[in-house]
């Protein structure tokens, strides 16, 4: 039987959840014994893949993330203000961005009190990113570090149910603080790191991919499941991108927004700048548990239990192929926004487990 750290405090959550799990109380934070799988998981699915982070290589200090699921790399394609780095508090346990504990994975960012470069904080590999125009040059020097993994070449699957769960301990600034921003989403599998191995001209003419080739963002299709920002402690936002292309009914959505791009954005709750009218309200006391149910032409987005939004992906070529997740936290940025951190040691998000499940498959988790 696998022991889960856990501090779930919420009624409706521990209702749904009773006949699978034992619920301590939070004001004395204990372990809960995970039976069976999430009491959300839609009937006549089984768990493909999934990491508890129990982590690897483990010594006093903690434990490792697992290599076999994840790899770290540093990326900076919206103006943030950080270097992600690969140090691990098992061998940097004064300054770590990243460690495992008791079963859960930590992302923390860092203020290392002046620009550095990546020769001073052990970046991650930027896997071929060029940069252009002040996009995804990630070597600049920067002032902030943190965390960034993703599961490209690791796990690359299309549709299913992918549940995650977390906790958002910095929040507990309120409002006064703002520029940290995590996230959990997936990008297509078929993503480019850097300029498309398709051809300029074909992209230039509007003219329909060869979708055999590498495909730059939006081209490659991303789903945010989770993205949060500091400045809104409770709220959280989900978000998809996608090239709508020249064919096809992609403007029409309510919720989308033409830019000069040409990025279709399905804003879910958050729309041209971070309001605090916007989004959908979370406990960001508690664990919660989030997912998205992703199904040929549907996307609906579950938090809880309880369906938060949803978006008909019909001849959506980009949100309808194979995919693998990331987990990182951002450091000012476009929708992290200004800066302003005034007790670093928060300045952290918490992941119990990820786990993904596909339906009328056979069950590979060993989750009990």
């Amino acid at each position: 039987m696998q022991i889960v750290k856990k501090l779930i405090g919420f009624l409706a959550l521990a209702v749904l959840l009773s006949g699978c799990i034992k619920l301590m109380p939070d004001s004395n934070p204990q372990t809960i014994t995970l039976k069976t799988n999430s009491a959300f998981v839609p009937e006549g699915y089984s768990c493909v893949w999934h990491d508890e982070f129990n982590g690897v290589n483990c010594n006093e200090q903690g434990c490792e993330v697992n290599p076999d699921h994840w790899q770290f790399q540093n990326l900076n394609v919206n103006k943030e203000k950080m270097l992600y780095t690969t140090r691990q508090c098992t061998n940097y346990p004064d300054n770590y961005n990243y460690c495992i504990k008791e079963g859960i994975f930590q992302i923390q960012a860092r203020d290392e009190g002046k620009p550095v470069q990546c020769d001073d904080v052990s970046c991650a590999d930027n896997f071929g990113w060029q940069c252009g125009s002040g996009s995804g040059c990630a070597d600049r020097p920067e002032r902030y570090t943190s965390g960034r993994i993703m599961a490209k070449n690791k796990v690359e699957k299309r549709f299913g149910y992918v549940e995650v769960m977390f906790r958002l301990p910095f929040a507990r600034q309120g409002v006064s603080q703002s520029g940290l921003w995590p996230a959990f989403w997936m990008l297509d599998s078929r993503i480019k790191e850097g300029p498309s191995s398709c051809s300029d001209a074909t992209h230039q003419s509007g003219e329909r991919f060869n979708r055999g080739c590498e495909l730059p963002w939006p081209m490659a299709g991303e789903v945010d499941i989770l993205e949060h920002v500091s400045a809104t402690p409770n709220r959280i936002f989900h978000n998809v991108h996608w090239d709508p292309g020249t064919n096809g009914p992609d403007y029409d959505h309510a919720s989308c927004d033409k830019h000069p791009s040409s990025v279709c954005s399905a804003n879910l709750g958050w729309a041209r700048g971070v309001r605090t009218d916007r989004g959908f309200a979370i406990n960001w006391r508690e664990w919660n548990v989030l997912g998205i149910h992703w199904q040929e032409n549907h996307i609906r987005w579950i938090l809880n239990g309880k369906h938060h939004g949803s978006l008909d992906t019909t001849n959506e070529e980009e949100l309808n192929r194979s995919m693998f997740p990331i987990i990182n936290l951002a450091v000012g940025g476009g929708m992290g926004g200004e800066v302003k951190i005034n007790d670093w040691s928060d300045a952290y998000v918490e992941f119990d487990y990820v786990r993904w499940y596909q339906e009328n498959a056979e069950q590979v988790c060993k989750l009990q």
